[in-house]
């Protein structure tokens, strides 16, 4: 068990590791879209997203002018009475069809068993056997009771070239036709089809399974009898294409494992229309007044008409892409129209799609771990936009189908992840920060770092700093000459005050060295270096102020004084949280750090309180008054170190000082130039 927990609490760490994170999470996502994508629930966002695709679509897409549609609407039922008609009113129409047969007729109306009237069945029969280009509904399903020659198909033969296997539930072991005269007289054509898990259409089969063979639907055999091709210029992959091999050039139609095609829709105010009752009165009345038809109508060899249910008060509806109550025959008509106008609807196989969802997820992981909590929140944001702007125009100018429903979702998991990780690794980061330098630093430059923990690199790095050590001078007799609570209580209050200077100007206090303080300019703030060196020594010169009052209250209370000695250098060191595993602390360490100790012993010898470097003499210019107080030789260096005394700001020493300083660094240069005479007489003018 508690080896469990441990792989369990290691593989968190794996994964809250925003270097591993990507590694990690990417897979796992991935099994969640896999298992997600597969449930209905998942779909149906996906499916209201295709369907805003389609009606934009819709709005622009070429129609050809081949296909006209023959709609029974409220005026034919009007007209010609309750439907359903007798089938001499379909054999009507399709004799005065047979003046000008038409290159195919689409009849997406359903004859499966005889009427009754055995004279109309007969003429209905006979029309279609006139008009030579009927193609009647059938459906592949198991006709139930007694039913009649099942075998017969008419004109209509199964397909030859197959490869593949279809989907289970686009046929059946037996089909019901037309009535058996009337299957005897023209083509068949299957018209299964099945709605997505939302009810809406938006797909068509075009080839249907019965018993062992395949045949076309009614669209491909409607397409085959239009250019007057059999059985063996069709060749069928399952899940790749249907192929056509016409007059016209071939036609590879893309389809699935169901042989479904994915239909590029168009109103269907964008069609030629004419209604039922309207055709069927025109062409009757040319045909027995022996008069060509109209315009609209002439040529009709040249075109395909598709004849289908669209009155209100019919029930041949239902939901498509473009509108909730849309005539089911329409979704043939644009089926049509999809193959002829080569306007086919592509979707990327998921393979592909797979590996570039996982190429473009591990690299936003790896182009984010690094970055923090808002970068992971805005790049899913744009690249969810570019996204569905780019699916949006590849569908609307190519007809390629991407999905965006997993894309997205995945992606916006994975990031929000990214963001959570990288939101508990920056508060462990400010916890880590506040718990080193809350009594390093100021309240306003903690609530900096805060604000900005990636200024601070805990890790280590190499930054150029001004380095402060200050000293309490014999600190050994003032403690043997005090009683313990008087100098723990003079202390707290000298370091109070000493540590509040360091704090008002900036600086970070990094340690208590017995009587010793030890601070740093630049190791957090990315300051100018004369800001840095400027800050450092404008707080030596406010601790010397501070101690000088706390001198006269501790001589007015009887107490003894403090005297200390400060030293300044400026250089690059190496800036750090750095130590042993179980303690470590946040510190510099390089050459300059002991210089400025050195710097600071010095303050004994030339009898001053504030000595600094010759680096940070350079960067104060001229806003401080300094003298060089002389040469030291430091161990490592060849060449002498001049070191130098700070007497105040420049516009708070009076002329008569800085008078005094320019007569003094006169004689010193005197002296190191060996003009001892000429010194001598500069040095006894400063006396």
């Amino acid at each position: 068990m508690n080896r469990i927990r441990q792989l369990l609490n290691q593989a968190t760490a794996i994964l809250l590791d925003p270097k591993w994170y990507p590694f990690v999470a990417t897979p796992l996502v991935g099994m969640a879209i896999v298992v997600g994508i597969s449930q209905d629930w998942f779909r149906r966002p996906e499916f209201v997203l295709d369907d805003w695709r389609m009606r934009e679509a819709a709005k622009t897409g070429e129609v050809d002018p081949r296909l006209l549609y023959i709609g029974i609407d409220d005026s034919a039922i009007a007209d010609l009475g309750r439907w359903p008609w007798e089938r001499n009113v379909h054999a009507s129409f399709l004799s005065v069809l047979s003046g000008d047969p038409p290159g195919a007729i689409a009849y997406d109306i359903w004859f499966p068993e005889s009427s009754g009237d055995d004279v109309a069945d007969g003429q209905l029969a006979d029309a279609a056997a006139s008009v030579g280009s009927g193609v009647f509904a059938a459906v592949a399903r198991r006709a139930e009771g007694p039913g009649y020659n099942q075998s017969d198909f008419g004109f209509t033969f199964p397909l030859e070239t197959i490869e593949g296997s279809p989907g289970d539930w686009h046929g059946d072991s037996e089909a019901i036709l037309p009535y058996e005269a009337l299957a005897a007289s023209g083509f068949v054509g299957f018209v299964d089809s099945k709605p997505d898990v939302d009810c809406v259409r938006r797909s068509l089969p075009l080839v249907v399974r019965v018993g062992d063979e395949i045949y076309p639907g009614l669209v491909i055999q409607s397409l085959m009898t239009y250019w007057g091709l059999d059985s063996s210029n069709i060749d069928v992959k399952f899940g790749e294409r249907l192929l056509i091999r016409s007059p016209e050039g071939e036609f590879s139609i893309p389809i699935d494992q169901n042989g479904e095609m994915l239909i590029s829709w168009r109103s269907q105010s964008s069609f030629a229309y004419e209604g039922f009752s309207d055709l069927l009165g025109v062409l009757g009345y040319a045909f027995r007044e022996e008069k060509p038809p109209p315009k609209e109508l002439s040529n009709l060899g040249e075109r395909i008409l598709v004849v289908g249910q669209n009155s209100t008060a019919l029930a041949d509806v239902g939901p498509t892409p473009l509108e909730a109550d849309t005539p089911l025959s329409t979704t043939h008509l644009n089926a049509l129209n999809t193959i002829l106008t080569r306007d086919f609807v592509i979707k990327v196989p998921q393979p592909l799609l797979s590996l570039l969802w996982f190429v473009i997820a591990i690299s936003g992981g790896l182009f984010l771990r690094d970055r923090g909590a808002l970068w992971s929140a805005a790049f899913p944001l744009a690249m969810t936009l570019i996204y569905l702007i780019v699916a949006q125009q590849l569908y609307l100018k190519q007809r390629i189908l991407l999905p965006i429903t997993w894309p997205i979702t995945s992606q916006i998991l994975l990031h929000f992840g990214a963001g959570t990780v990288h939101w508990l690794k920056e508060q462990k980061q400010r916890e880590q920060i506040k718990s080193i330098f809350s009594t390093l630093v100021s309240g306003p430059l903690l609530d900096h770092i805060l604000k900005n923990p990636d200024a601070v690199k805990l890790g280590g790095e190499l930054r150029p700093v001004a380095v402060f050590f200050s000293d309490i001078r014999s600190f050994t007799t003032f403690s043997e000459n005090a009683a313990p609570d008087e100098l723990v209580e003079s202390l707290n209050v000298y370091f109070g005050e000493m540590v509040d200077c360091v704090h008002r100007q900036e600086g970070t206090l990094h340690k208590y060295i017995g009587d010793a303080i030890m601070a740093v300019w630049g190791d957090i703030l990315d300051e100018s270096e004369e800001k840095i060196a400027c800050d450092a020594v404008r707080a030596a010169l406010e601790m010397r102020t501070k101690l000088a009052d706390l001198n006269q209250r501790w001589r007015d209370a009887g107490e003894m004084e403090m005297h200390i000695g400060m030293g300044i250098n400026f250089g690059e060191v190496l800036v750090g949280y750095i130590g042993a595993p179980e303690r470590r602390e946040f510190t510099v360490i390089g050459d300059a750090v002991n210089t400025a100790s050195r710097l600071e012993g010095l303050t004994k010898e030339f009898n001053t309180d504030l000595v600094i470097g010759p680096k940070c003499r350079e960067l104060v210019g001229e806003a401080f008054v300094t003298r060089l107080l002389g040469q030291i030789k430091v161990k490592g260096r060849q060449e002498p170190l001049k070191v130098f005394e700070v007497f105040g700001e420049s516009e708070k020493i009076p002329a008569e000082l800085k008078d005094w300083v320019t007569q003094f660094e006169l004689a010193i240069q005197f002296y190191f130039d060996r003009q001892f005479a000429e010194a001598r007489a500069n040095f006894e003018e400063c006396l």
